[in-house]
């Protein structure tokens, strides 16, 4: 076995290579918090780098708790055509790309807790 021969996965999919991207938080959301021109642009350049599978960064479910300016926000006011909710795979893409949020618990919380005797606080 080496890094560039196919992995046969357990649903039966098959990525071509044992190469992968790791999830990062690029921070490169378009007007809205919406993936635009170039998230697109970076993730097709990635596929068109050979990796069989490429894990999306950062992509928050509630705007109202961002890790950072320039996240990418999929929440149920974001448009549901294609083009506007997500990069999804461009052409050549690699076998495993696709988007799935995987936000830490707290993370997306409008309220952090707080210690005993003190209040919440929000965002």
């Amino acid at each position: 076995m080496d890094l560039f021969t196919p992995l046969d996965l357990p649903h039966g999919g098959r990525l071509p290579n044992r190469l992968a991207k790791a999830a990062m938080e690029e921070g490169l959301a378009g007007p809205g918090q919406l993936p635009g021109e170039r998230i697109e642009h970076l993730y097709r350049r990635w596929a068109q780098g050979g990796a069989g599978l490429l894990i999306t960064g950062n992509v928050m479910v509630d705007r109202r708790a961002l890790t950072a300016p320039g996240t990418v926000v999929l929440d149920a006011h974001a448009p549901s055509a294609p083009s506007a909710a997500g990069p999804g795979p461009p052409p050549r893409a690699a076998a495993g790309s696709g988007c799935r949020s995987t936000t830490p618990a707290g993370r997306s919380a409008p309220r952090c807790p707080a210690p005993p005797g003190r209040p919440p606080r929000s965002g």
